[in-house]
């Protein structure tokens, strides 16, 4: 009985161990299939995500592709519209000196190249370099156009033999200004015309007041003062107090000189206390006059 039950125990215990170990294998063939499984999903994900690259650069390419293309066409096509030669010239402003067709020939002389290539900058100085321009304006219109603009100088006197002098007090050289006779004749130093214009202008509003109009002002080298009216009276102020002297003579006139004023040739207003009246015909004669 003792060995029928120790058989019995060694039988079951070879039969626990067979268990265990048939256990065991199994858990490990199921672990080794989870493994396996796990790196065959491995394997599946980089191969998705190397076609997805793939695929997304190769959309990235024809969207490349087709992106440079139009973008070719739109520069084709802007180019196209910016390579024109310019084939219109509009010059507007008031000619009094200057013609209108004239500016059009200069500005076509300066014009080099298709129409995005003309220099404004350039060729406004070029206008402006023309004596009788005094500024300019230029502008594209689009899309081959040049629009001009020319405001031109305003004389307001002769200035010596070749020149003049603006509205702003400015000499402007030119060859000869026998077409501005009509406007009065002014000499000086170099450097007094803006000066000279400003005397000029005050003097004239107190000429006119009693019809008198300047034809002339001379002023030399020791900056005395001399004027001639169209009337044929010059008067001369010396250097200083030339529109106070001025002032002073009128006065005088309006007193005692009106009623002859067709016999004056000239004024001397260089005295302290009184001024020289030299009559047409007679000698040199003295006219006191208080201050």
């Amino acid at each position: 009985m003792a060995r029928a039950t120790i058989a019995k125990r060694g039988a079951h215990s070879t039969s626990s161990r067979g268990a265990a170990a048939s256990s065991s294998t199994k858990k490990r063939g199921k672990g080794a299939s989870r493994a396996a499984t796990v790196k065959r999903e491995g394997k599946i994900s980089f191969k998705v995500l190397g076609r997805l690259l793939f695929g997304m650069g190769v959309i990235g390419f024809v969207v490349l592709g087709a992106t440079q293309f139009e973008w070719r066409n739109y520069y084709d096509q802007t180019r196209a519209i910016f390579s024109k030669p310019v084939a219109n010239i509009t010059v507007k402003g008031e000619f009094n000196f200057l013609k209108r067709g004239d500016i059009q020939l200069l500005v076509g002389k300066e014009i080099n190249g298709d129409f995005v290539d003309v220099d404004l900058v350039a060729l406004q100085h070029n206008l402006e370099a023309e004596p009788w321009v005094q500024r300019a304006n230029v502008q594209r219109v689009w899309p081959d156009g040049l629009s001009i603009e020319v405001f031109e100088q305003k004389p307001i006197a002769r200035w010596r033999d070749n020149g003049f002098i603006n509205n702003e007090g400015k000499i402007v050289g030119i060859e000869d200004n026998l077409q501005l006779s009509h406007l009065p004749l002014f000499s000086g130093p170099d450097g007094s015309s803006e000066e000279i214009i400003r005397t000029y202008l005050e003097m004239s509003e107190m000429l006119k007041r009693r019809g008198f109009v300047l034809q002339g002002i001379d002023v030399d080298e020791t900056l005395a003062w001399q004027v001639s009216l169209t009337n044929g009276i010059e008067v001369n102020f010396g250097q200083y107090e030339v529109l106070t002297k001025l002032r002073n003579f009128l006065l005088v006139y309006d007193k005692q000189l009106q009623s002859l004023s067709h016999k004056i040739r000239s004024v001397d207003m260089r005295y302290s206390n009184g001024m020289a009246v030299a009559w047409r015909g007679e000698p040199d004669a003295d006219l006191q006059a208080s201050r």
